[in-house]
């Protein structure tokens, strides 16, 4: 027998294949367990940070927003409802307990059902805080191991741990760290998932949970709509992308917005028994409507100094507190975003056309400018944002560079940008409201740019780096 065929029958010998099996299953386990560990560590030190944070500094815990939804939180947890106590800044003299009417109850109902097992209400909020910022992790870290390899996934998880912006929300018991998790699991649907009804139904899912917490996401509805006719319409446009029949195309249509209206009824009919209306982002609208569209928010957007610009938004922002305390004693929730919307009109009117497009427009700009106003931040924090913002928009733009061929993928991280740029500039716009909808999809795109550069370095160094295991799309 010769050496190539001994070699032959070796490589055919069933019991060769088999430990060659068993060995790869063992090196998959470990690299499984691997990895459960390492989110596991991630999950626990957002934890331990989340339970300092609350128990050793709770106003910054609770800064935007997060008493009102401790509050309903608390409700949910004692008495199964949601109600809302205190009176808030926001609306009419009120002498009674209400049912909450203007926060949308998601947050406060999953962080509920955790304060129902744990001990105190903000316990449930650290916890619930951790679990949304690891998991935000992961779903990123998946998502940009799919589009540019290991390198890609590992860099964009560790800008969305690190980076300031969004280190500041795992810390803060607020809709933000959720509605982020939310965009990004809708991202990654796209992404990962095969073409079947089933990723358009995680998708709507995605969508309606995301607009369980912050309402901009009803945009996403008809949003996705426009973004299936610009795919069928431009196929040339994408190559070796195919859109499928335009019976497969409705059909992914109808799931995507079936799913997303079918989670979303739930807000619907509670507000339709609370209050007669069956929308269902609540009765704040008309208040932001006025915050973000009234004469001195037309001077702020005019400054280029950003202490200057604060004061003038202060000021509308006094004028619209004022408005609601001068409302007749409690005033139903309704009745009170009606009179803000009117309100809201009459500014808006007596700034003239001019004006108002000039403030729009303006605020076009700051919602996508790469830096802050100079003065808004105290100094070390205003540079480390410019830093921070002008990486990410450096590396996003090389990120977009590289995935041009994935144009799909790109044209919906525009139309996800496209979403909370045409909800925020003409209501209410401050940066955290930006950065869902802007720096999440930039965090991707600086992964794909860096696991690129990282693969570029390793063939001209002749070095040899871990292999992914699943094929990056559009590199």
């Amino acid at each position: 027998m010769t050496a190539a065929s001994a070699d032959d029958s070796a490589g055919n010998d069933p019991a060769c294949d088999h430990d060659k099996t068993k060995k790869a299953t063992a090196l998959s386990g470990r690299r499984i367990s691997l990895w459960i560990t390492a989110f596991l560590l991630l999950f626990l030190a957002h934890l331990a940070a989340d339970l300092f944070v609350a128990g050793c500094h709770r106003d910054f815990f609770l800064h935007d927003d997060g008493d009102e939804y401790l509050a309903g939180v608390r409700s949910f947890a004692e008495n199964g409802t949601f109600m809302a106590g205190e009176e808030r800044y926001y609306e009419a003299p009120r002498t009674v307990d209400i049912p909450e009417a203007f926060r949308p109850p998601l947050l406060a109902f999953l962080t509920g059902l955790l304060a129902r097992l744990l001990p105190d209400p903000i316990v449930a909020a650290a916890v619930f805080t951790a679990l949304s910022a690891t998991l935000l992790a992961l779903v990123v870290f998946l998502t940009g191991r799919r589009l540019g390899g290991i390198w890609a996934g590992l860099a964009a998880m560790a800008v969305i741990t690190f980076h300031p912006l969004f280190l500041t929300f795992s810390l803060r018991f607020s809709s933000e760290c959720f509605f982020i998790l939310m965009l990004a699991v809708y991202i990654w649907a796209w992404t990962c998932l095969g073409e079947s009804p089933w990723k358009y139904a995680v998708m709507g899912a995605a969508a309606a949970l995301a607009c369980g917490v912050r309402p901009t996401a009803l945009l996403l509805l008809p949003a996705f709509g426009v973004f299936v006719l610009i795919r069928c319409a431009c196929g040339r446009f994408f190559p070796g992308e195919p859109v499928g029949s335009a019976r497969n195309v409705l059909l992914n249509c109808a799931v995507y917005a079936a799913v997303f209206l079918l989670l979303l009824s739930p807000f619907c009919i509670r507000n339709r028994i609370n209050y007669g209306t069956w929308n269902p982002s609540g009765c704040l609208g008309g208040f932001n409507l006025f915050v973000g569209n009234n004469c001195d928010n037309a001077l702020a957007y005019r400054s280029s100094d950003g202490k200057e610009f604060l004061e003038h938004q202060n000021e509308g922002w006094e004028r619209a507190i004022a408005i609601a305390k001068a409302m007749p004693p409690n005033l139903p929730p309704v009745e009170q975003d009606r009179r803000f919307r009117a309100a809201a009109i009459e500014e808006i009117k007596s700034m003239g056309a001019g004006n108002f497009a000039r403030m729009s427009a303006l605020k076009a700009w700051h919602f996508v400018r790469p830096w802050p106003l100079h003065g808004a931040h105290p100094g070390a924090v205003f540079w480390l944002i410019c830093l921070s913002e002008a990486v990410l928009f450096a590396g996003g733009a090389m990120g977009a560079w590289i995935l041009w061929k994935n144009r799909a993928f790109l044209l919906l991280l525009l139309m996800v940008l496209c979403v909370g740029w045409s909800a925020h500039t003409f209501v209410h716009l401050q940066m955290r409201h930006r950065v869902p909808f802007l720096d999440l999809p930039l965090v991707l795109l600086l992964g794909v740019a860096f696991g690129h550069m990282i693969r570029s370095a390793s063939l001209r160094f002749g070095k040899h780096l871990p292999r992914n295991r699943e094929k990056a799309v559009g590199t």
